[in-house]
């Protein structure tokens, strides 16, 4: 059974340079939440800082499960094509 993160739950998640536990504030979907930074990240190769509200998704490689940041603007991309996805396949074909 695949681990489901809940509001409140906490994961360990990986920024860019460093790895943090912080806890889960929103979840989107199964592979998918948006964390608060209750921690002062101190890498230099990211901009998060105390406070954020960061997405961070499920990637499964080969050292097993792990939550990663992701870029916003790449979630909403995504989110518009499964939009589209869906608008294209209700339409009725002529």
């Amino acid at each position: 059974m695949m681990f489901q993160p809940e509001v409140g739950s906490f994961l360990i998640v990986g920024l860019p340079g460093e790895t943090v536990r912080v806890p889960v504030h929103q979840v989107v979907d199964r592979d998918t939440v948006f964390i608060s930074l209750d921690v002062q990240p101190v890498g230099k190769q990211h901009f998060y800082r105390r406070g954020d509200i960061v997405a961070v998704q499920r990637n499964h490689g080969a050292l097993g499960e792990t939550w990663d940041a992701v870029d916003e603007r790449l979630m909403a991309a995504r989110e518009v094509a499964r939009n589209r996805k869906k608008t294209h396949a209700a339409k009725p074909r002529k």
